[in-house]
């Protein structure tokens, strides 16, 4: 049909938009890391870092908080400028109504990398390089889901009703989105993560508004392609809520 054409320019004048140059302004990057992840933390925790042989050495975490998860962040860099402070053998220093104890940073953890993370965990008071081997698979999961039964709603309300449609609906869906949240998937990752999110969910956009009117042959292309806009602007809102309270 004729008017199929048409989807395929806007998604062409889309792409020329998103290739286009133009001069930018942004903040530098942070300097180097380290991030103490506590789960389900006691309301007045607080955690210093000791950096052995340092004077003055001791330095206050800027804490982030994400529903049941918060981010003790320090940056330990030098007062001459942005040269990180070694934390070879440093000490956490955690303190809280329930009890205090000094815990020293993992000997695994690599001096050179430049946004390190350990897990705390209060009660055993221990200290693990990295995240929970099951804190990636559940979250990317639970979003992934999450995303299929909005999405499905619309797909639904749009008046897909076929079976193959669906198939299609569930494998364009679970490549993209499954893809996207592996790749946010950031603890502690803040607004960086917040802006990846938004140009993978514009890059997102683009290819189901040409798979979904190539692949649907229930209905027009023009209706493949508003379910695509009209998903995609779902996924954005909701998306962005989750990465605002939720962990990733």
């Amino acid at each position: 049909m004729p008017n199929m054409r048409y989807p395929y320019v806007i998604i062409a004048v889309l792409i020329l938009l998103l290739l286009s140059t133009g001069n930018a302004s942004a903040n530098s990057a942070l300097p180097p890391s380290l991030t103490v992840m506590v789960i389900n933390p006691p309301d007045d925790l607080e955690i210093s870092l000791q950096v052995a042989g340092v004077e003055d050495g001791t330095e206050q975490a800027i804490v982030q908080i994400q529903a049941w998860e918060s981010y003790y962040n320090f940056y330990p860099i030098s007062l001459q400028g942005f040269e990180p402070i070694s934390i070879s053998g440093a000490t956490l220093i955690v303190t809280s109504s329930e009890k205090d104890f000094e815990i020293s940073l993992p000997t695994e953890l690599e001096e050179n990398q430049y946004s390190r993370l350990v897990t705390l965990d209060f009660d055993a008071e221990t200290l693990k390089t990295g995240a929970p081997a099951w804190r990636a698979p559940v979250l990317i999961t639970s979003r992934v889901v999450l995303t299929l039964v909005l999405e499905g709603l619309v797909f639904y309300l749009f008046g897909y009703r076929q079976k193959r449609s669906w198939i299609v609906f569930l494998v364009i869906n679970l490549l993209t989105q499954t893809t996207l949240n592996i790749l946010i998937s950031n603890p502690g990752g803040g607004g960086y993560v917040f802006f990846g999110f938004l140009l993978l969910e514009i890059l997102i956009f683009i290819i189901e508004a040409i798979a979904f009117p190539l692949m649907l042959k229930e209905g027009s292309g023009w209706k493949a392609f508003g379910y695509s806009l009209l998903a995609n602007l779902v996924s954005l809102v909701v998306g962005g809520a989750v990465l605002a309270y939720l962990p990733v």
